[in-house]
């Protein structure tokens, strides 16, 4: 009986812990402003995750020093529009956090073999886990076409303006 009820105070204490660490970690949002990101294209087997594009877009979220990243969620549109002729399935994209050096581990690509707009959501990504002793994370956003010409334009692939979100899951480490 006394084995039986000191099981069950463990295990309240366990819940309880694990619920007070869970009400520390905050989400804060962190948008993009200005005018749509271009695209850069590349044609042949289209980018991979380790294409870099010569003009990609940046977000700095600014959490407290000193604090434990948990994870990132990702989300923004891209839009093929009828005028550039390009089709959804020809955007790729992807994000990296230039603080840590780390990158998505796969390339996003729109799909449909027509004009419109495609959301990209990614929930949980681990780029900028662990640490962040500065609170300063700086996250990249590399966008990419696989028809059209070599330059980065928004004609026929843009990412949307105002549309591109960083939420950074932090807390006590």
């Amino acid at each position: 009986m006394a084995k039986r009820f000191l099981k069950s105070i463990i295990v309240l204490a366990c819940l309880v812990l694990t619920s007070q660490m869970k009400a520390q970690i905050v989400d804060s949002t962190f948008s993009h402003v200005g005018s749509s990101i271009s695209t850069l294209f590349i044609g042949g087997a289209g980018p991979t995750i380790s294409s870099v594009s010569t003009c990609p877009d940046s977000i700095v979220a600014q959490i407290p020093a000193n604090q434990w990243v948990y994870g990132v969620d990702i989300s923004y549109t891209m839009t093929s529009p009828n005028s550039g002729n390009g089709w959804i399935s020809e955007q790729f994209s992807y994000v990296n956090c230039r603080t840590t050096g780390v990158s998505e581990s796969t390339i996003s690509q729109g799909t449909g073999n027509t004009a419109g707009t495609q959301a990209y959501n990614r929930t949980s990504v681990n780029i900028a886990n662990g640490l962040s002793l500065t609170g300063k994370l700086v996250f990249d956003l590399h966008a990419f076409r696989s028809w059209g010409n070599g330059s980065c334009d928004t004609t026929i692939a843009k990412v949307d303006s105002a549309s591109w979100t960083i939420t950074v899951s932090y807390g006590p480490a």
